[in-house]
């Protein structure tokens, strides 16, 4: 369980999150230019930055500037030693990708590796970019033999994911979670980008699997050649990932990727464009990138659409969001979700095709969900309101995802 962050008065609190996220855009001074953090701000930042996987990117964008923001020597060498951890980590990782798209290539399955995995290039040194586990996508038809052929060599399935078996891939977006042992890690088979809810928009371009591996791209990746999604599909799942899957919870790293992304040199905006309007995900793309621009302004023109450009209030609640505390993630989370339904129709709708995903993964898994029944996450999401500093993120989340609605 992540320990919770040190509470230095809110407003100050805020002030170092934002300073957080500029300096990891390369632009510390944007926010804060006064180097005299307290001991509690150092101790603040540093919390913030291990609950969201930042120490290795930290230390990158302040190399050079240890002595003008006074970063404690003890801080610093416990950086380095985490960016250390950080780069083995990387190349496992690199290496299970690897090999999992060899083993569907000799089983005649076309398949493409999906965010983290797509982006080791543009960071050039793999500590940057960390990644949790590893995603590939294939077709619906050959997803079943896909995760057979991953078995063959050497996977097992994962004894636990979310307290059940993702196998309704009519539904969800990917199956049931596999595990490398020798590298200890996750490897999800995806058969969408997206889970497909009532409503989703049957144009929306991350629905389209045959188009999609279709367009793939190769990267080249310790001298393999990884394959990947196109530019703008992939730009586009970055950021339907982090606001509308992960209601921007999930840590400020999709800043980094498509600030880094947008300078690839198969940059094509105007199918990026396309393809978001279409899948209405148009207000989440302005969001992020007016994120970038507030704090680092740095993307091409083609990033920028100015006729439809976030609020700047919504651009400073939402980076903030990016850096909740993770230790009361399950309240807030529980708030986010609603929030981004939009309507009330819809949100009850969540409410009770959650109770019913709870209530299966109980079946199933007789251990799991002992004390998160739906009552049970009601109940702290009530009792977080006690709370001034989640009341203000509850309140951040209502205005940032009422704006997101505006799309329609």
């Amino acid at each position: 369980m992540p320990l919770p962050m040190p509470n230095p008065d809110p407003p100050r609190l805020d002030r170092l999150k934002l300073w957080l996220i500029a300096a990891l855009l390369a632009r510390p001074s944007a926010v804060l230019d006064d180097p005299a953090f307290s001991a509690q701000d150092w101790q603040a930042i540093d919390a913030c930055a291990n609950q969201h996987r930042l120490h290795p990117l930290l230390l990158d964008r302040l190399r050079g500037s240890w002595q003008h923001w006074a970063v404690p020597a003890v801080l610093r060498t416990g950086w380095e030693a985490r960016s250390r951890r950080a780069a083995l980590r990387a190349l496992d990782r690199q290496g299970t990708a690897i090999a999992v798209t060899r083993t569907l290539n000799v089983a005649g399955i076309p398949c493409a590796i999906l965010k983290g995995g797509a982006l080791a290039r543009h960071y050039g040194n793999p500590a940057l970019r960390p990644m949790r586990d590893i995603d590939v996508l294939v077709a619906p038809e050959q997803a079943e033999t896909a995760f057979a052929a991953l078995l063959l060599a050497g996977l097992v399935r994962r004894a636990e994911v979310n307290g059940a078996a993702h196998t309704d891939y009519a539904s969800h977006k990917h199956l049931e979670a596999l595990w490398c042992p020798r590298r200890r890690v996750a490897v999800e088979v995806h058969t969408a980008l997206v889970d497909k809810p009532r409503g989703r928009r049957e144009d929306d371009a991350l629905l389209q699997v045959a188009d999609l591996l279709g367009r793939r791209r190769f990267e080249q990746v310790s001298g393999h050649s990884l394959p990947v999604l196109g530019w703008a599909e992939t730009m586009l799942h970055l950021i339907v990932h982090a606001v509308y899957d992960h209601q921007l919870n999930n840590g400020p790293l999709v800043l980094s990727d498509c600030a880094v992304f947008a300078g690839d040199a198969e940059a094509d905006w105007d199918r990026f464009w396309e393809i978001t309007e279409r899948a209405g995900r148009g207000n989440g793309a302005r969001l992020v990138f007016g994120i970038i621009e507030r704090f680092a302004p740095q993307l091409p023109p083609g990033a920028l659409r100015l006729d439809l450009s976030a609020d700047p209030a919504v651009i400073e609640q939402s980076a903030l969001l990016m850096l909740q505390d993770v230790a009361k993630a399950d309240a807030q989370g529980g708030w986010d979700r609603l929030f981004a339904q939009g309507s009330w129709r819809r949100r009850l709708r969540l409410v009770r095709d959650r109770a019913a995903l709870r209530s299966r993964a109980a079946r199933e898994v007789e251990h799991h969900h002992g004390e998160s029944g739906n009552l049970a996450l009601a109940w702290r999401m009530v009792r977080a309101l006690a709370d001034p500093a989640q009341r203000r993120d509850v309140a951040r989340s209502r205005a940032v995802f009422g704006w997101l609605q505006e799309e329609g």
